[in-house]
């Protein structure tokens, strides 16, 4: 099912700068391997640097990098500049750029080390004692240069968010990982340097290719909204806060950046999007790309003029139904669909990497406060109370109940299953690309799918089916109706 409203735009020369600069990257890599030297993420840079020739120029350019490939070992000093822990970088200083306005940078005081958030997000909760994960499918190589995106969400906090990153890195085209935050100054703050160098470790030895775009959040322990969003009113501040993640992710030799600016009252819609022209310019300028999570469906957001300044927006197409809202589906297939069409509507598909969840939440007693489990924990409460998960006719979301200690538990998951209907009713629409909340928490089946994102079909979905778990596939809906987990 297509939900777009309207014919998505063509995109055939998108698709041909991308073979185009795909090609000037293997180059760039070749002649890194050949002169013995580690590829950063300048491969990337050099794909990026080619999309903004102008377009009389670009079969020049694509002839003289089939011509003299060998140039590439000449030029990597001078184009590299791997990614990092917040070191100086051989680039001009910021602080001799101009800004806008015509103002320059001042310096910034290093960003010293905190604890890591997670209490505020909505999927949070680390694996239950005792809960084994079904292993992984086997990653691949990296993905190749004519697919959509795929972004994962990667946590310093839970140990199987750096597990299922080194299992899957080959699958990935992009990781955002949360590393940094916004503290009650305007200052950008790094949550944890150990752990972020040991990230930053295991993407260099496996995919140094993989474009790195940390996430700057404004959430954790005693941080409030509110702080965040007087200092959006003042433009001094905005563009404080502006410079300071421009270098911060120059310094560390960053691709880009994630912008997740989450608990906002509407009345900073406004000031939200002034904030984004402050800091996109400033970015475009050193190489970086931005992007911008937001809420399906929230006033606080102008969707269309954050789109304008920004390269795409992730929507977190998730929490129909959240933690402290009455039980009920996740993300439920009709409301994902609507709220897909109704995005789509407002931001061209391009400029769209969809997120999708791979969670529980977990009511119980029949309060309207859940408890997150990653599906490891979850699949082990179900283990445990030995009652199957079942695919919900209606909302095409799994659910299972059991009494815990005299108290009823509904829980609501998302899965593979819903990953796959998720996909498959987008894809018609031909978004950017796609974005998973997050590592370790997830369904280790999503990595049977994920590779197969563009084409998803009758094949794909049986290769969902386990020893454990049957599925239903609708073929003229081309979705999954009907599944169900056995607990052992």
């Amino acid at each position: 099912m297509d939900i777009n409203t309207h014919t998505p735009r063509p995109r055939r020369a998108d698709r041909r700068r991308r073979g185009l600069a795909g090609r000037l990257r293997r180059l760039h890599r070749f002649a890194c391997e050949s002169a013995g030297r580690a590829c950063g993420p300048s491969v990337e840079r050099v794909g990026r640097a080619y999309r903004r020739v102008p377009a009389e120029q670009r079969r020049n350019v694509g002839l003289l990098a089939l011509a003299l490939p060998g140039i590439f070992v000449m030029l990597t000093p001078a184009l590299s500049q791997g990614i990092g822990t917040g070191a100086g970088s051989a680039e001009t200083p910021l602080s001799a750029a101009a800004a806008p306005g015509g103002a320059t940078l001042e310096a910034a005081p290093g960003a010293e080390p905190g604890t890591a958030p997670g209490a505020e997000r909505e999927a949070d909760a680390a694996p239950a004692p005792g809960a084994q994960p079904e292993p992984a499918a086997e990653p691949g190589p990296s993905a190749p240069e004519a697919r959509s995106e795929l972004v994962g969400f990667y946590v310093n906090w839970d140990e199987s968010s750096y597990d299922s990153l080194a299992a899957n890195i080959g699958e990935l085209t992009i990781v955002m990982p949360e590393w940094y935050t916004i503290d009650g100054g305007g200052r950008v703050k790094q949550l944890d340097a150990k752990r972020q160098a040991r990230a930053i470790k295991l993407i260099r030895e496996k995919r140094p290719d993989l474009r790195v775009m940390p996430i700057v959040n404004n959430f954790g322990p005693g941080q409030d909204p509110k702080a965040l969003a007087g200092k959006l009113e003042k433009r001094a501040a905005r563009k404080r806060m502006a410079e300071d993640i421009v270098r911060t992710m120059r310094d560390g030799g960053f691709d880009g950046v994630n912008i997740d600016f989450e608990g906002l009252p509407a009345s900073s819609r406004v000031d939200l999007v002034r904030f984004m022209r402050e800091l996109y310019p400033l970015a475009e300028k050193h190489g970086l790309e931005v992007s911008a999570d937001v809420l399906a469906d929230s006033k606080t957001y102008d969707y269309e003029a954050l789109a304008r300044s920004s390269d795409y927006l992730i929507p977190m197409m998730y929490d129909e139904h959240w933690k402290t809202s009455p039980s009920g589906p996740v993300a439920s297939q009709g409301w994902y669909e609507r709220s897909l069409r109704e995005f789509f509507s407002k931001v061209p598909p391009d400029k769209v990497v969809i997120a999708l969840g791979s969670w529980t939440y977990d009511w119980s007693g029949g309060g309207s406060r859940a408890k997150a489990h990653t599906y490891a924990s979850a699949m082990a409460e179900a283990r445990k109370a030995g009652v199957p998960v079942k695919l919900d006719e209606k909302s095409l979301n799994p659910t299972f109940a059991h009494r815990k200690g005299g108290v009823h538990h509904r829980l609501w998951m998302l899965d593979a299953v819903t990953m796959f209907n998720q996909i498959k009713a987008a894809s018609g629409s031909e978004p950017r690309g796609y974005a998973v909340w997050r590592l370790g928490a997830e369904d280790p089946s999503i990595w049977r799918i994920l590779p197969k994102r563009d084409g998803l079909d009758a094949e794909a979905a049986a290769s969902l089916e386990t020893k454990r778990r049957s599925i239903v596939y609708d073929e003229e809906r081309g979705l999954i109706v009907g599944a169900r987990t056995a607990p052992r």
